[in-house]
């Protein structure tokens, strides 16, 4: 072959293989376009998320679920979607320019100026724009503030509150909290009042009901000590000839602690509602718990104190003295909330509500409640009186000043006491 002949062989060769390839270059480049979607659907390409299609064309990722929804019978899993599945759009979904075109138009639409809503931009607006943060504080500022004043108390739903510095807001109307009226509350916390111990004499003893013995589940009869709370199902041993039904509600009681020389200390520790009665085992479930309710402990019938309503507690000329015979805990420092016993009750016209107060200083055991004060005594504490005896009391410390002063011994007086 000559070399004129060999020089068009190449050159005709080279020109048939580029034109064999130019098809495959240009088709990876530009691959054909996916067939279009109507408005209300969407075609799925390779690499895209339900939260992207969602973003794209809804105008919220968050919008994901609504499309997965739509389309489970397409998307088993909205974690794996497959290029080309033809999704269903919810209604109002368009393209998305169409939706970033929307988006932008409500966000230029939509100004704040006085609390009215106008359309105008930015750039037309004389007031600064409120997206900078010291604008918007200085526009609350020039905003007086309107506390929603608390509607009447409804009974249906009425909330209960006994502190007076909450009281005091409901009365300016800055609390929406309903609180019982004055002339509604109690003058002594029904909880406090119920849950108050008291003293039984050494010649007597305490009637109890029932003891409790277990759990009712098998799993808990090895159980020993364990504290019970409200709602859990006890079994209990009642006592011979004790008459009860269901729906009767009886006091837990801690073992009587002796004190020497005064007898017992009962202490109080929940409320128990019975179930079911078999024989001389009953289950019993717990509904108040005020103190730890263990197993063991003892039933008793339960206490119901006449709890004055709507009625305080007066400042009184009455010298009554008393002495602190003994608490129902053994602390070192007793602070609000502890209770003790005091060496006077009913028999003394003591009343549940009254006031006494710990002094501290000289000449404070013979003269008016008024002389005290201006003889230089100063209070260690107050006390109020939740549960009366014939010939004891108890008193819950409701406020302390020196609580090392209050202890087994100190002389209390009579501050305030019931009408």
């Amino acid at each position: 072959m000559s070399r004129t002949a060999a020089v068009s062989f190449f050159l005709g060769l080279f020109v048939a293989l580029a034109a064999f390839a130019a098809p495959a270059h240009l088709s990876a480049q530009e691959p054909a376009p996916a067939q279009q979607a109507s408005p209300g659907t969407h075609t799925v390409q390779p690499g895209e998320t339900l939260s992207q299609i969602a973003q794209a064309r809804l105008g919220s990722a968050a919008a994901w679920r609504q499309i997965y929804e739509l389309n489970r019978d397409r998307v088993p899993d909205p974690n794996r979607i497959s290029p080309g599945v033809v999704l269903t759009l919810p209604e109002g979904a368009g393209a998305p320019a169409q939706v970033q075109a929307r988006v932008q138009a409500q966000v230029m639409a939509v100004q704040v100026r006085g609390g009215q809503v106008d359309g105008t931009t930015p750039a037309d607006r004389s007031a600064p724009s409120p997206a900078d943060y010291r604008e918007r504080r200085a526009l609350l500022e020039r905003r007086a503030f309107e506390p929603r004043v608390a509607p009447e108390p409804d009974e249906a739903s009425r909330t209960i509150f006994y502190g007076s510095a909450a009281r005091e807001m409901q009365r300016e109307g800055y609390s929406q909290v309903l609180l019982l009226p004055e002339s509604e509350l109690p003058v002594v916390q029904p909880g406090a009042a119920r849950g108050a111990g008291w003293i039984v004499a050494q010649e007597s003893e305490l009637e109890a009901l029932g003891e409790i013995l277990r759990f009712t589940t098998e799993r808990s009869l090895q159980i020993r000590e364990a504290t019970l709370l409200p709602g859990d199902d006890v079994i209990v041993r009642v006592a011979a000839g004790t008459t009860l039904r269901p729906g009767d509600r009886v006091t837990t009681v801690r073992p009587p602690r002796p004190v020497e020389g005064l007898g017992a200390v009962v202490v109080p520790s929940g409320e128990v509602e019975l179930r079911s009665l078999d024989g001389e085992e009953a289950v019993f479930r717990v509904t108040q718990a005020w103190d730890p309710v263990r197993l063991g402990q003892l039933l008793v019938i339960p206490h119901v104190a006449e709890v004055p309503v709507g009625i305080r507690p007066r400042e009184t000329t009455r010298q009554v003295e008393a002495g602190i015979l003994a608490f129902e805990d053994r602390k070192e420092l007793y602070l609000v909330g502890d209770r003790l016993f005091i060496d006077r009750g009913s028999a003394d016209g003591i009343a549940i509500g009254d006031v006494f107060v710990a002094l501290i200083g000289d000449a404070i055991t013979s003269t008016p409640r008024t002389s005290v004060s201006m003889a230089g005594a100063s209070r260690a504490g107050e006390f109020q009186v939740v549960r009366v005896q014939e010939g004891v009391a108890t008193l819950r410390i409701t406020r302390t000043v020196e609580p090392r002063e209050i202890r087994v011994g100190t002389r209390l007086h009579l501050l305030a006491e019931m009408p």
